[in-house]
């Protein structure tokens, strides 16, 4: 292919590191690969000399709620006492702690010893160094930044894979920070969906959302769709920024700028996406501040839905030409990624 099929479009994954994508590194690595149990083990208390590992399992539930790893693990204490021993590991990125969760991770340890299922166990926090707080309440805890050190030492490209891995890890933290919870977004989004089928019942529309949930500080985009729309389209209220949205998913701009001509006054034609995948109609709307009060904010809300309706009254009103011209640039697009 040449450079002007490479510039159309990066071929990247579309959805950041993951922490089950770390847990499953991990669980890999537990499962395989004796010197790096041997290295994690030493980390965590010294004076344990790793023998052989029984079994390794990945999102382990019970009343106590789940841990991310469980590494059951044969190990001598001291020359004479080899020991059942439980791994009991909680990783994390950028999410926050739940709870009593330090606690929790005892009482599970405490619990398996009561039943016999190990004769000792350590809870371990495994996360980026920045991430990692003074008090977090495990018994150890180890950056991803030494695990770094213990990767695939004898087979150099799968671990120069696994070091990417690690490093986007660390790289979405220092980006991100720790996603907490923030009660004043989450109450606004669950009064938006509210709001928003009563905007249904008076417009006529059918704008759809995802049921609320717990939501993080500064988790301001709200997305909908229409069965009038297909399923590679959604709305978008970017709600600081003060832009309502139509977007086309995964489809070449390039192909689809006769779309301009149909646009009515104050839409724009742009590329959005995080490597500008997407062909997006945009309309400015009232940017949303005050998060605490739905009610204050409800009528820049509704002036955000009518917008809303106006773009979606647009692609109906011209669905033949949107759909001529979209479908062979999106099939274009999606080419294009195959091949690169």
């Amino acid at each position: 292919m040449g450079n002007n099929v490479s510039n159309a479009l990066e071929l990247r994954s579309a959805r950041s590191i993951q922490e089950f994508w770390m847990d499953f590194l991990l669980e890999e690595e537990f499962s395989v690969t004796s010197d790096f149990t041997c290295n994690f083990l030493f980390a965590c208390d010294p004076a344990l000399k790793y023998r052989s590992t029984d079994r390794v399992a990945h999102s382990v539930s019970d009343k106590h709620g789940e841990a991310d790893l469980v590494v059951l693990l044969s190990a001598i204490r001291n020359p004479d006492q080899s020991e059942r021993l439980a791994l009991l590991i909680e990783d994390k990125i950028t999410a926050a702690f739940q709870p009593q969760q330090a606690e929790r991770y005892r009482n599970r340890g405490n619990a398996g010893k009561n039943d016999g299922l190990w004769d000792s166990f350590l809870t371990i926090l495994v996360a980026p160094q920045a991430y990692i707080p003074v008090g977090h309440g495990f018994d150890a805890a180890i950056p991803f930044e030494r695990i770094k050190d213990w990767l695939c030492l004898s087979d150099p490209a799968r671990r120069a894979f696994k070091l990417r891995r690690i490093d986007e890890a660390i790289s979405k933290k220092n980006a991100t920070g720790v996603q907490v919870v923030d009660a004043e977004m989450t109450a606004f989004r669950a009064a938006y969906y509210d709001y928003l089928h009563s905007f249904n019942a008076g417009h006529g529309t059918d704008f759809a959302m995802r049921p609320p949930k717990d939501t993080y500080y500064g988790d301001s985009w709200f997305e909908f769709k229409s069965n009038a729309l297909p399923s590679w389209s959604e709305i978008r209220h970017m709600a600081s920024a003060g832009n309502i949205e139509l977007i086309f998913k995964d489809t070449e701009y390039e192909r689809s700028t006769g779309i301009a001509e149909l646009l009515e006054a104050g839409m724009e034609l742009i590329r959005t996406g995080k490597y500008f995948q997407h062909v997006t109609i945009r309309l400015r709307a009232p940017k949303i501040a005050a998060f605490h009060d739905f009610d204050a904010m409800q009528k820049d809300v509704e002036t955000t839905l009518i917008g809303a309706e106006q773009l979606l009254r647009l692609f109906r009103r011209h669905q033949a030409r949107f759909e001529e011209i979209l479908i062979p640039a999106r099939a274009k697009q999606k080419t294009l990624g195959k091949s690169l």
